[in-house]
């Protein structure tokens, strides 16, 4: 199991942890600090509907609360995305702080769309839709292996591949398509690639509600 460092401060406030998440097109970085001196925040656009009459016509619905993922007697510290990915449902239940809790207390949630909009990289525009009763209600375990694997996918994606050789035997149109996909980041900062941030180095903090069926991730870099 990987190790990790015990707590050393009174945990946050909840209305600390969800106040932020607003319509907006500015890098959001959550509150909270970290135990580890290596572990920072991961800046992120907030998500906006695609047009100005969805801007106007998105319904001022009330912000679900946020959902944490931690190791169990931990608080906003963040779960390694490579550990959600690599263990078993099983293992998860014994790490994780209220792993086999529902994730959502509100009735009536079937789906919801998670957005990942990644500084640098607003080519990639990244949709996916969770399913939240597919065997019953999703448990925070289970949400927490969603999520990761959408983020280990779109690292994938994200990836500069332009040289790469094994794309000659494609389609041209299926090559120019990977390579737009994968174009270089706008911004050095969060590059990702082999030599800069990949997937390892990423941490599963929270989930926020933005609007509507819309959440995104609350994620943080560990550069070790």
């Amino acid at each position: 199991m990987t190790s990790y460092a015990n707590p050393l401060h009174p945990p946050l406030d909840a209305d600390q942890y969800s106040g932020y998440t607003s319509i907006g097109c500015a890098l959001v970085v959550p509150p909270g600090t970290f135990l580890l001196p290596h572990r920072r925040w991961l800046p992120q656009p907030a998500h906006t509907p695609a047009s100005k009459w969805k801007v106007s016509t998105v319904s001022p619905n009330k912000q679900l609360p946020s959902i944490s993922f931690d190791y169990a007697g931990h608080h906003i510290q963040g779960v390694p995305m490579r550990e959600l990915n690599a263990r078993n449902i099983a293992s998860l239940v014994q790490m994780l702080q209220g792993a086999n809790e529902p994730a959502f207390s509100q009735p009536g949630l079937q789906k919801i769309t998670l957005r990942i909009h990644w500084p640098g990289y607003p080519h990639v525009d990244w949709a996916r839709t969770i399913e939240l009763v597919p065997n019953g209600p999703i448990t925070r375990a289970q949400l927490a292996i969603a999520v990761a694997t959408n983020y280990s996918r779109f690292m994938e994606a994200s990836l500069d591949r332009s040289h790469d050789d094994r794309l000659l035997n494609k389609p041209l149109p299926f090559r120019r398509t990977q390579i737009a996909r994968t174009a270089k980041p706008t911004s050095p900062d969060y590059a990702v690639g082999v030599s800069a941030i990949q997937f390892e180095h990423l941490v599963l903090v929270g989930l926020h509600h933005v609007f509507e069926d819309v959440w995104q991730a609350d994620v943080a870099l560990d550069s070790r």
